[in-house]
């Protein structure tokens, strides 16, 4: 797999545990997001292999994750990280619901 490709499912990966984040907030009367994000399986994910991204050579490593968030936090804040920077982008996924690719500093 190329590291375009790697990078897509990485998006891919951050998007719908982010998703899970934000249905979990909203089930929680002072949005809050989740303590970790094993807190979403499985009434969120059906499995915690959503929590896991390839690191290019076919091991598993955990999506990077920064609690004590709320909805109401800074839109722009991250929440979720891949640990794996397959090009020159860091693929994040922020409090307020989008996902990026941030150029590496």
């Amino acid at each position: 797999m190329t590291p375009r490709a790697h990078e897509a499912n990485a998006v891919a990966a951050i998007k719908h545990v982010l998703h899970a984040c934000r249905a979990y907030a909203a089930d929680h009367d002072d949005g809050a997001y989740p303590p970790n994000l094993a807190t979403l399986v499985p009434d969120y994910l059906d499995e915690a292999t959503a929590l896991f991204v390839d690191d290019g050579s076919g091991e598993k490593l955990p999506l990077l994750y920064f609690p004590g968030f709320h909805t109401d936090s800074d839109p722009g804040a991250i929440l979720i990280e891949c640990p794996v920077q397959y090009t020159k982008n860091r693929i994040v996924g922020e409090v307020g619901g989008h996902v990026e690719a941030l150029v590496a500093e």
